[in-house]
């Protein structure tokens, strides 16, 4: 079992062990490093290469990315809307007022009464 000294240790590493490798990189470490390369090329390739293969699977890649891109447009259109509710809602609290209380509590005074 370990100590919480060793586990404390595991998690706050000195800041020069935390940067990438300075020695010869393992072939393993190439392949992961090119691998979100790899797939990024390779969905945007097939968009053109599929057709040429099989015109069906084609179409169907092609309405399978357009129908993401659209799940995404939509799904960012109702996170900006539920950002600008929650941004008029917060505009409407009197955050001087809540300072003030925050700074009384830490002073161990009592809040103020609510006007």
């Amino acid at each position: 079992m370990r100590t919480i000294r060793e586990l404390n240790s595991a998690v706050h590493r000195p800041a020069d062990e935390l940067e990438l490798p300075t020695g010869p990189r393992t072939r393993a470490y190439r392949c992961f490093e090119a691998l979100p390369a790899i797939v990024s090329f390779s969905a945007i390739g097939l968009v053109f290469v599929l057709p040429f293969i099989d015109a069906t699977a084609g179409a169907i890649y092609v309405f399978t990315v357009v129908g993401l891109t659209l799940f995404r447009a939509m799904r960012g259109a109702v996170d900006v809307s539920r950002g600008f509710v929650r941004f008029r809602r917060s505009s409407r609290v009197d955050w001087g007022a809540r300072l003030l209380d925050v700074e009384r509590a830490l002073d161990g005074q009592p809040s103020r009464p609510y006007p």
